[in-house]
C-alpha cells in the first residue's frame, strides 16, 4: 500500500462542471488516473468502471475512447484497457507550454485584474496556507490549480486554460506524484504565489511574467527522486 490508497473520490471533477454522462465518466476517470487512484500498468474493465463511478455501460465504454485518444489508457489486443504510463518528455513538453503560456498570462493579468480577482488569489493563498497546515494534499494540489486558473479568468482566456489541462495530463500526473516522493515545500509554493499576487497588485508587468515563469520551470526539479519512489509509473527513457 502507497500513500495513493488513502485518496477517495471527490464529489466532483477538479473542473467542478455539470457535464452530461459521457463528459462526466471521462472526467471522472481522468481524474482517477492522475490521482493515481486508477495506476499505470492496472487494468481497467467497464464492469469495474461502472462499478466504482456508478455510470452507465455506455458513456464509460465512450470515454474509454476518448481516453486511449489522450494517451491516458492503451488498449491491448486480446487482452483489456490499461492505464498507461507516465511519459518524462510529455511532462516535460507540458511544463514548457505552461511556462510560455503563463508568462504572457500572468503579464496581461498585471493590467486587467480587477480588486476581484485579487481578493480570489488572495483568498486560494489563505486556503492554501490551512491546506499545508493540515498537511492536506489534495486539497493544496486543487489550490495550486486554482490560483492559476484566476490569471486566465481575469484576461478573458478561461478557455485557454481548458485547452491546457487536457495537453498538460502528463505534467498533472508527475505533480501529484511528487506530492509523496519528495518533502513537499509547502512554504516555498505559498511564498510563491504570494510574490507573484505581489507583483500583480503593483501592476509590475515584467516581474510578475519572471516569477511565474520561475515557478514553474522548478516543477520538474525533483525528477530523480519521483522516478526512484515510483519506477514502475514512468516509460522507460529512449
Amino acid at each position: 500500500m502507497t500513500p495513493l490508497d488513502d485518496l477517495t473520490p471527490p464529489d466532483k471533477d477538479l473542473s467542478g462542471e455539470e457535464t452530461n454522462l459521457q463528459v462526466q465518466a471521462f472526467r471522472l476517470i481522468r481524474q482517477e488516473i492522475i490521482l493515481g487512484r486508477y495506476r499505470p500498468g492496472e487494468k481497467l474493465t467497464i464492469n469495474r468502471l461502472v462499478s466504482e463511478l456508478g455510470i452507465g455501460r455506455t458513456p464509460v465504454r465512450e470515454s474509454l475512447v476518448r481516453l486511449q485518444e489522450t494517451g491516458l489508457v492503451r488498449v491491448a489486443p486480446q487482452s483489456g484497457t490499461y492505464v498507461s504510463r507516465i511519459s518524462l518528455s510529455s511532462a516535460e513538453n507540458g511544463r514548457y507550454l505552461r511556462e510560455t503560456v503563463e508568462s504572457q498570462v500572468f503579464a496581461e493579468c498585471c493590467a486587467k485584474a480587477s480588486p476581484a480577482d485579487i481578493d480570489r488569489f488572495a483568498a486560494v493563498i489563505r486556503e492554501s496556507e490551512e491546506a499545508a497546515r493540515l498537511e492536506d494534499r489534495h486539497r493544496f494540489f486543487q489550490l495550486d490549480r486554482d490560483f492559476h486558473r484566476i490569471a486566465y479568468d481575469a484576461i478573458g482566456r478561461s478557455e485557454i486554460f481548458t485547452w491546457l489541462s487536457f495537453a498538460t495530463i502528463a505534467l498533472d500526473r508527475y505533480r501529484w506524484l511528487r506530492l509523496y516522493a519528495v518533502d513537499l515545500p509547502w512554504r516555498s509554493i505559498i511564498d510563491d504565489h504570494q510574490e507573484i499576487l505581489d507583483s500583480i497588485r503593483r501592476r509590475e508587468v515584467q516581474e510578475a511574467s519572471y516569477l511565474v515563469s520561475q515557478h514553474l520551470h522548478a516543477m520538474l526539479s525533483d525528477i530523480t527522486s519521483v522516478t526512484r519512489r515510483f519506477p514502475d509509473y514512468f516509460e522507460e527513457a529512449d
